[in-house]
């Protein structure tokens, strides 16, 4: 059975995680981790 579909709406509380395959880095080095970080942070601002 599929599950529910997640609501997708401003102010609604989302649980993110982020862990690769094997336990990997997720970043290949501290530039890609701060792109990340940074359109991590234009999602946050947008709520």
């Amino acid at each position: 059975m599929p599950r529910q579909t997640r609501l997708d709406a401003s102010g609604v509380l989302q649980h993110v995680m982020a862990r690769w395959i094997e336990r990997r880095d997720i970043f290949r080095d501290d530039k890609d981790r701060t792109s990340s970080l940074e359109r991590l942070a234009v999602i946050f601002d947008e709520s």
